[in-house]
């Protein structure tokens, strides 16, 4: 087993959030800034008392564009995306406001992440660890767009009923068109990864053998929940995944974090804004008639029973294995 006879503590985002102990590793930090990344924060700072006289400020929808008042060349234009509905956000789920989220974002550097995810998509803000933006494709920005009004109004619920989540925040958007029409888009989330060097990571989507072993990832053991946390993990992973499901989301993954030799996993579930379109239902039932091999593209509904049967394998209680032990040993006396 990998864990310690009682089992492994579970720890949520927020409960990482809350420690102040997501400092970045410094084995992980680039020493180059991304060229949006002052922008970004100027925008963040002044875009509700901005100085007319220097800054430009347009509503269009629920976005906010920033700009500077006098047009140049080399001017950079950055768009907030559902700009109240985030910073809402941030405010109810107890986020830095706005002048310490600009120093923050101020402070990005690329970097790498540990699953070996291109370094040039990434961010991490260097300061305090907190943030990892991430740089997306216009199809991905429809699909959040499109489940966006869902998102936010989970997340408000989530707070008025003082009820926890798996869910890793996005907690800003923004679209940074540069000099020369290079466009950026970038999705800002809280850190999840451990403060630790080394510790092992697994992203999970429920891909289970035909024989019904365990072999999702790098996963190949089940890890033993304490008995205390585990019926609180599948509480809160199936109601996360409901709400995916009536989203219409599917290919999202529990990442797992486990430092060796700490009775503790930080679990978050990551990469939940991918739409089910028509087109992934067409390409799902081709699929069907292939190799019949695990795929993360099935329907939300498929993709949800999938994960919660697997992760009953892969998250077994630390109770019910010590109550096997015994009557394995009792078995063969």
């Amino acid at each position: 087993m990998e864990s310690v006879s009682d089992g492994l503590h579970v720890l949520l985002p927020a409960d990482i959030r809350n420690s102040g102990k997501r400092r970045a590793s410094p084995l992980l930090m680039d020493k180059s800034q991304p060229a949006w990344a002052p922008w970004v924060a100027l925008a963040v700072e002044h875009c509700n008392n901005a100085n007319p006289t220097k800054y430009k400020i347009v509503k269009r929808g629920k976005d906010i564009v920033f700009s500077q008042r006098k047009a140049n060349p080399r001017d950079v234009e950055v768009e907030i995306l559902c700009a109240d509905d985030f910073h809402n956000l941030r405010t109810r789920c107890s986020f830095p406001q706005d002048p310490e989220f600009a120093n923050s974002l101020a402070t990005a550097r690329h970097c790498s992440m540990p699953s070996g995810k291109s370094p040039a998509l990434w961010s991490r803000t260097q300061s305090d660890g907190d943030f990892v933006i991430k740089e997306v494709d216009a199809e991905l920005l429809a699909s959040f767009e499109r489940i966006s009004d869902r998102y936010f109004e989970y997340v408000d619920i989530l707070c008025e009923e003082r009820l926890r989540t798996m869910l890793v925040l996005v907690i800003a958007a923004f679209k940074v068109r540069m000099p020369g029409g290079a466009e950026h888009i970038l999705l800002v989330m809280e850190a999840l990864s451990s403060t630790a060097t080394l510790y092992r990571e697994y992203d999970l989507k429920g891909l289970q053998e035909p024989a019904g072993g365990i072999s999702d990832g790098t996963l190949q053991v089940p890890l033993t929940l304490q008995a205390k946390d585990h019926e609180t993990f599948f509480e809160i992973l199936a109601r996360d995944t409901f709400f995916l499901q009536e989203a219409e989301v599917f290919d999202y993954s529990l990442m797992v974090y486990h430092v060796p030799g700490r009775n503790e996993l930080v679990v978050g579930i990551i990469d939940y804004l991918r739409y089910f379109t028509p087109v992934k239902h067409a390409f799902v039932a081709l699929l069907k008639t292939l190799d019949g091999k695990p795929r993360s593209a099935l329907h939300p509904k498929q993709y949800r029973k999938r994960m919660l049967e697997a992760f009953a394998k892969y998250f077994p209680c630390a109770s019910s294995v010590h109550k096997l032990k015994i009557l394995f040993r009792r078995s063969s006396e």
